[in-house]
Formats: C-alpha cells, structure tokens, sequence
C-alpha cells in the first residue's frame, strides 16, 4: 500500500507511525491550513493533546455552569417549599438568607426593606454580617451607599471591590479589597421595596447568570412576603373580627345580666318590703306575749317558745335585709377613692372577729396607688363579706393576706385564706348558692354585682398553699383624672 505526499509530490510506502495525508474536505477549519503537508507522530500527538485539553477545558466549565444551576434551582425550589409553609413574613427573609448562603456559598447576605417615602432603610435579617454594622444600621438606618442607590432606582448593581463600595470592610469582618458585593432590588405591594445584598468569596465575582439568578430570587421572596403578609392581615382581621364578636357577646351577656340583675331586685326590694311588714307585727305581737306571760305565775314553756320566734324573726328580718342590699347593689356613685384606705377600715372592723376566732389578717401595701374611681362604701360592703367569709371558713384557726397590685392598667384587690378551699363543681357567685349553715347565698352575689357596676371583674381560685383566693380586678382612672 502506497500513499501520496503533497509535499514532495511523491507515492511513498504506506507507514502509519510516520504520518498521512489529510483532505482539506475532511477536516476541521482550524487545521485545513495544515492539511496540505504531511503530519509526523510527534505534531499529530501534540494536536491531540491540545485538543483534549480544550475539549476538557470546556466541559469543566459546562460542568460548573450546571453544578452552579443545579444548585441554583435547589435552592428556589427549597425556599419556596419552605416559605410557602410559613405565615410569617419575617420567616420569609431568615429563610431566604439561610439558603443563599448554603447554596451559593457566598459569605455573608442581609436585607433592608423601606417605604418609598422614607429616607432610612431598616435591616430585617442579616447572615454573616458584624455585629458594629448591625448595631449602625439598627440605631442610625442606611446611609448613602451603593444599596440606597438600588433602593431608589431600581436596578440590581455590582460593587467589583471595597474602593467601589468603601463600606464592605465594616460590613463584613476580615474582607479583603477584592470582596465584590452584589445588589438586588425587591418590590412588595403598597409602595415598599427592599434590597437583597450579598458578598462574595474572596477575589470572586458574579457573573451575568449569577445576577440574573439573584434577581429571580429576590422576585420570589418579593412574592413570598406578599403571601406572608396577606396572611397575617387576614389573621389580624379574623381575630379583630373574633374579638369584636366576642366582645359584643359579653356587651349582651352583661345586657341580659343586668336586666335580670334589675328584675330580680325590683322583686327583692318587694319581697323584702312585703316580708318586713308582718314580721314587725309579730314583733310586737311577741312583745305583747312576753309582758303578759310575766305575770304568769307558772310558764308552761311560753318563754323557750318566745325565744325561737324571735330568733326565726330575726333570722328572716335580716334575710330582707340582705334582699334590700341586693336590689340597691346597682346604685353605684363612683368617685376618686383610696382604697387603702377601704382595706384598713375592713381590717380594723373585722380583726377582733378574727383575733377571737384565733386567725391572723394581715394586710400588704402596695407603694404607690392612685386614687381609683369606685365607692368607697360599697367596696368596703364587697370586702367585708370576703373577709368574713374567710373567718367564718377556717373556725380552727388560719391566716388571711389582703393584698392590693398594679397590674398595667388596672389595680388587683385580692383576699386569700388558708381555709379548707372552694367547692368543687359550684358556681358560688350564682343567686342563693351557699355552702354555710344558715346563709342565704346573697353576699357573693352581691359582691359580684357591686364590683360589675364599678367596670371590674370578680373572680374565685384555689390559692397557691391551699384555701382560697378571692381577686377583684378594677380599672385605673384615666391619666388626666388622676390628680
């Protein structure tokens, strides 16, 4: 086999390890200009390596460029799993960092949000960022900076260094002058914007696809602010609309309480009024019997059966007299009041009860307390009866704390015993409810009704140590009714 050399135009023997001819038809345009003369091994090896190494060469950078897209794309699709689960737009943004700086490797990011009108620019999450900038940012807003000129028009920029952005040093700890960093804008609805900053690796930039990329992603947090904050303002008007229900409720519940708060007493002052009449009369009636059996020379028992009447008298005489207090309970004339000055005279009046009943009542003062709008007299009527029904509860001895509280806006009066405690599954506010011998299950109901009229709340819960504890809750006067 012979083969043509176009060099020396001459048929040569066929030798494959000293070169061939190659037709310009059948060769790439980069070596047709060769294809005229004969190759050797050693130049056909060397254009085979070289080549290989720029078909490896590009493969490499295919490969990077698909290595950096796949992670790219897993990091939208894992924040958008993610964001998309949460109800909190500031979620959002913590979320959002978390994933730049895991897939793209970059060292640091942060964004500020802002209305268009505002002139500072407020930091709403930070990776990678110094504490001392932080603490600027938080306490000063931006200054002018490449990310206030992204705010204002629009347009995602690149700072390729720290002379184009002189400020990186004091945003990233330990940045060199070759730190690039990278701006992108956020739209959000109702004239709110944002920016998504980034800094890269040392001595690396972005490039075109690593922008754009950033770009899509500020797109999608943009979005998923707005899911975000859609949420929450329909959260809001859900648990506005649920508070307002509520409260309308009550306004009924307290309506209808009154009216048969009202009724009832309108019945009470009756029925007291009509029961009073005929025990007057046999009051006297008893007197009449008492003179004349006096002159009786034997007694038969008349003056033991005297005795029951007149305690049977008695006892429905101040029954009526507790249905009077129940009819009057809503006639309420508040003015500024100490209530201190309350709690001492019920401890004064009640401690000899006590002292002899071997229960020591104390009473703790607060500090300060400003005059509350209440009746004094009928406080003083609400708080008797809690005190005496804590004596009355512990006949073996115990210890009553009476403590006044400043909570916010309200003063918290509270009466604790350590007594044998509330009865289980009894409303003991409700009409005609008692656990004493011979009480008519007026008093806490009363008490309830009194501490209503003055806009608080009574309540009843086993104490921390054992017993009771009794707390009325009552509103503060207003700033200027204060003196």
């Amino acid at each position: 086999m012979r083969s043509y050399c176009a060099k020396t135009h001459e048929f040569a023997p066929f030798e494959p390890w000293r070169g061939w001819h190659l037709s310009c038809r059948r060769v790439p345009g980069a070596m047709r200009a060769r294809a005229s003369r004969c190759y050797d091994a050693p130049d056909m090896a060397e254009d085979i390596d070289r080549l290989r190494s720029s078909y490896e060469a590009q493969v490499r950078t295919l490969g990077e460029r698909l290595a950096r897209r796949e992670r790219e794309l897993s990091a939208l699709s894992e924040m958008a799993s993610e964001v998309h689960s949460t109800e909190s737009a500031q979620s959002v943004f913590e979320i959002a960092l978390d994933k730049v700086r895991e897939k793209l490797g970059v060292s640091a990011a942060w964004i500020l949000v802002g209305e268009e009108g505002e002139k500072k620019l407020q930091l709403v999450a930070a990776r990678g960022v110094s504490e001392a900038y932080l603490e600027d940012v938080r306490r000063n807003g931006l200054s002018e900076c490449l990310c206030r000129e992204v705010f204002w028009s629009g347009h995602s920029m690149q700072a390729r260094n720290t002379t184009q952005c002189p400020r990186m040093p004091d945003i990233v700890d330990g940045s060199d002058p070759s730190t690039a960093h990278a701006s992108i804008p956020m739209r959000f609805r109702g004239g709110s914007r944002g920016v998504l900053n980034v800094a890269s690796r040392s001595g690396t930039l972005f490039t075109e696809g690593e922008l754009r990329f950033l770009e899509t992603l500020g797109h999608q947090i943009g979005l998923a602010v707005e899911r975000a904050r859609r949420g929450e303002a329909e959260r809001q008007r859900h648990e506005e609309a649920r508070s307002a229900y509520r409260e309308l409720r009550a306004a009924q519940e307290r309506i209808i309480e009154s009216e048969k708060m009202a009724l009832l007493g309108t019945f009470a002052a009756g029925l007291a009024h009509e029961i009073r009449n005929p025990l007057n009369s046999i009051a006297l009636q008893l007197s009449v019997i008492e003179r004349r059996n006096a002159r009786l020379e034997s007694d038969m028992g008349i003056r033991e059966l005297i005795s029951i009447i007149r305690e049977e008298v008695s006892r429905l005489d101040a029954l009526a007299g507790d249905f009077l207090q129940f009819s009057r309970a809503d006639r309420v004339q508040q003015g500024l009041a100490d209530l201190n000055d309350v709690v001492e005279h019920v401890v004064r009046l009640l401690e000899p009860q006590s002292v002899d009943c071997g229960v020591s009542l104390a009473y703790e003062r607060p500090e300060q307390l400003p005059p509350l709008p209440i009746d004094g007299e009928k406080m003083k009527q609400v708080l008797i009866n809690l005190v005496r029904n804590a004596i009355e509860a512990m006949p073996d001895g115990g210890r009553i704390t009476v403590r006044v509280e400043l909570h916010d806006d309200v003063a918290v009066l509270s009466v604790e015993d350590t007594g044998p405690g509330l009865p289980e599954g009894i409303d003991i506010f409700q009409l005609f409810v008692t656990t004493k011998p011979g009480g008519t299950g007026l008093g806490l109901s009363i008490a309830r009704q009194i501490v209503a009229q003055h806009g608080g709340v009574i309540s009843a819960e086993p104490a921390p140590g054992g017993g009771a504890r009794f707390a009325i809750t009552l509103p503060l006067a207003p700033k200027e009714a204060q003196p």
